[in-house]
């Protein structure tokens, strides 16, 4: 069968601009399908102008209109629906059959205080692509009002007006997605946990629904060399890389200096870490920051580090996402510490991973278990990557869920 994609997208970052998160990576996907001989288009919302590109069968270009606030958001609605009728008349004239791609974030975004506006309006344009005779793909990235709330726990000051509006967010992203995502003939999300709270809250059926776990880029962890453990005299490296919102970085320090060791090096990377540097010297002074590694650095931080520390609690997460960082991580030949929780079981990576708590006396535990047998932590290592590498690559994972759309 060959498919003709439609999405419209803020925009479609190249590779070098991302590192780690939990969604679902449109890029990763397209690209894979293009490379099968699919035609996808992509138009980007928000993208403020620029010239279209063009890679193989992947076409992305930005959207004719870039208007802003109430009139803006209605004038590109009605292009997005010509653009969806012409496309759903070239795939009957060429004999494909067109999947319609609408990506779903938490809720709602509020522009200019307490209007209402969706961040991913593409969403809206479900029912007319059924209409045309599309199939239509809702990729969910998070649900509300779950992740809603913990992005205010995990702030550090939220004013009572925050509160109030990123409540108010919540409730529109659930109205949302209890309207639209019924209405989709196949939705994935990136973990069992969240396809259970769509199936029950938006009664979507379980056979139209898809769990798609995050996956690894070989490109950018085959050139790693295979870990050795630090020769005497030389430190380990304990590498976080990720976003701040993700994780407390005074809990990692906290768990390091519970080891009572001189030897131990906290090295911090990703977007945002300086500022929260000082919070972690303040609990453990031997502390490193890598500032801005995007993804295209990942290879050259990955080199640098002896084994990677992903301390989530499950309360704090609520196992709604599943970390990309937990494959790519293992990909790497790195020993992985990660904290136990539900997650763990809907998977078949417990195995790979040195599983602890989440508290900095049991995450310490955790790390204590690689730094006393390296040796055994360097075979489980490359175990884990050869597995990795070959069941959670990206295109893999990609060709699955095409198989799982196509049997609907």
């Amino acid at each position: 069968m060959s498919w003709r994609f439609l999405a419209f997208l803020p925009r479609l970052p190249p590779l070098d601009e991302l590192v780690g998160g939990t969604q679902i990576r449109p890029h990763e996907l397209f690209s894979r399908y293009a490379e099968r001989g699919h035609r996808v288009r992509v138009f980007e919302t928000e993208h403020g102008g620029g010239a279209p590109r063009r890679a193989g069968g992947l076409e992305v270009a930005p959207l004719p209109v870039q208007r802003r606030g109430v009139s803006g958001l209605a004038a590109r609605l009605a292009v997005m629906a010509a653009l969806l009728a012409r496309e759903a008349r070239a795939a009957r004239a060429a004999g494909e059959r067109l999947c319609y791609y609408a990506k779903f974030p938490a809720g709602l975004v509020l522009k200019g205080g307490w209007v209402p506006a969706p961040s991913h309006p593409g969403g809206l344009l479900i029912p007319l692509a059924r209409r045309l005779g599309a199939a239509t793909w809702a990729a969910v990235h998070d649900i509300s009002p779950e992740h809603e709330r913990r992005m205010l726990e995990r702030a550090d000051v939220v004013s009572p007006r925050e509160r109030a509006l990123t409540a108010r967010k919540a409730r529109l992203g659930v109205a949302e997605q209890r309207l639209l995502l019924p209405r989709a003939s196949f939705v994935s999300a990136v973990t069992p946990v969240m396809t259970s709270l769509i199936a029950s809250r938006c009664g979507v059926e379980q056979r139209r629904l898809a769990v798609f776990w995050s996956g690894v880029a070989p490109a950018l962890v085959e050139p790693i060399p295979p870990w050795e453990p630090p020769a005497p005299g030389r430190p380990w490296r304990v590498g976080y890389l990720g976003s701040p919102l993700d994780v407390s970085f005074s809990l990692l320090a906290r768990s390091l200096a519970r080891l009572g060791r001189e030897d131990v090096v906290l090295l911090l990377g990703g977007a945002g870490v300086s500022q929260h540097a000082a919070r972690a010297r303040a609990c453990y002074p031997r502390v490193e920051v890598r500032e801005g590694v995007r993804y295209a650095d990942y290879s050259d931080f990955a080199r640098d580090v002896d084994l990677w520390a992903l301390p989530y609690a499950d309360d704090y997460v609520l196992e709604i996402t599943w970390e990309l960082k937990v494959a790519q991580a293992l990909a790497s030949g790195r020993p992985v510490v990660r904290s136990d929780g539900p997650i763990v079981a809907h998977t078949d990576l417990g195995p790979h991973l040195y599983l602890s708590g989440s508290d900095p006396a049991g995450f310490a535990a955790g790390v204590a278990r690689v730094l006393a047998d390296p040796a055994a932590a360097a075979s489980r290592a490359r175990a884990a990557r050869a597995d990795l590498l070959e069941r959670y690559r990206w295109s893999r994972l990609a060709d699955e869920l095409l198989e799982r759309l196509e049997a609907l």
